[in-house]
């Protein structure tokens, strides 16, 4: 009898561990509805100096492969998007990084759904490298008649959240106010300094609330720092660098890069 159940207990385990490949996937994040974000005008928008740029695109035959490519990974955030299937998302992921590693066409026939797949990879897993890479398109095209639409594109990605944690993924002038889940409005404010690698981010709100900050830490910086009130908080390049705590009227965050 031991002997039964002792093999029932293991076959349990196997299948539970069986069903764990292919467990569902939640989102890390999810954009804010855009009536609670707001863009400066003229945004000040902080980015790597020295941004890939490749606007000219790449010879006629990689040209083809880009759009088969991007197509292929549309496809396969689609699956995913009605599986959550963990498998379904490694492919996503791996088609991502194949076209990446290639050498991805900023042609702007490939941008649009590039930019929507590289800002849904960045919602569901919360990798930093799906933000940079929204970061670099924008500076890519800064200068050129595309901008403003591209900026509306990637704004509802400026900003994330899960409930009370709120991820800043791009660095504009601009805020957020939503209801936070214990009640009262919470307003933040992301300010560009015009001294390179300054930010600076102000909390408005009527009642103390705990929300947890988790502030992208781009990989082309050498150095960053960031403080509330002289204390210092672990901050990695290419990483998200987290602050857990109440929040009041009045609190700063300030952020700098070198």
């Amino acid at each position: 009898m031991k002997f039964i159940l002792g093999a029932i207990f293991i076959l349990a385990i196997l299948s539970g561990c069986g069903l764990t490949e292919n467990q569902a996937t939640e989102n890390k994040s999810e954009p804010f509805p855009a009536d609670q974000v707001e863009l400066a005008i003229n945004a000040g928008f902080l980015h790597s100096p020295n941004p890939a740029n490749n606007v000219q695109g790449l010879p006629s035959n990689n040209i083809s492969n880009t759009e088969i490519l991007i197509s292929e990974l549309t496809n396969s955030l689609n699956l995913f998007d009605q599986t959550k299937n963990s498998e379904n998302l490694e492919s996503c992921i791996n088609k991502w990084q194949l076209i990446y590693s290639s050498g991805i066409n900023y042609d702007s026939t490939f941008i649009v759904p590039w930019i929507k797949s590289s800002a849904e990879l960045l919602s569901i897993t919360g990798n930093t490298i799906y933000a940079e890479e929204l970061e670099r398109i924008l500076a890519i095209y800064e200068n050129s008649g595309l901008k403003q639409s591209l900026i509306n594109s990637i704004s509802p990605f400026i900003f994330t959240k899960d409930v009370d944690h709120i991820y800043f993924n791009l660095f504009f002038d601009s805020s957020i106010k939503y209801k936070h889940t214990l009640g009262g409005e919470a307003e933040i404010e992301q300010l560009v300094s015009n001294e390179y690698g300054t930010i600076d981010l102000k909390f408005e709100m009527v009642e103390k609330r705990y929300i947890e900050l988790y502030i992208r830490i781009p990989s082309w910086v050498n150095k960053a720092e960031v403080e509330v009130k002289k204390v210092y908080y672990h901050a990695i390049p290419g990483e998200y660098c987290k602050i857990a705590k109440k929040w009041k009227e009045g609190d700063v965050v300030n952020i700098r890069f070198d």
